[in-house]
């Protein structure tokens, strides 16, 4: 984040393409157990997946539990206009 004016903010998305790519090398094979497994509704899996949404805190923590990803691994930092 830069600039007091707000130019340049930024906020978190998941890597869906490496969340996915491990939840199948894990065995998980679907959203909604994904969902069972970190302890989240399945729709905050969906939305965050979607890229669409900043994922929630107890998602992103119970995603790197389950799947065995630093938060480097599992986030990326996009322009805010990208997420909304």
């Amino acid at each position: 984040m830069s600039g007091a004016s707000g130019a340049g903010r930024a906020t978190l998305r998941l890597k869906s393409d490496t969340v996915l790519q491990v939840m199948w090398n894990l065995g998980i094979r679907s959203q909604r157990q994904l969902a069972a497994e970190v302890g989240v509704s399945l729709p905050t899996v969906k939305r965050a997946l979607s890229g669409r949404h900043a994922p929630e805190s107890a998602l992103t923590a119970g995603l790197s539990r389950r799947l065995g990803l630093t938060f480097d691994e599992l986030l990326e930092a996009v322009p805010r206009e990208v997420v909304s």
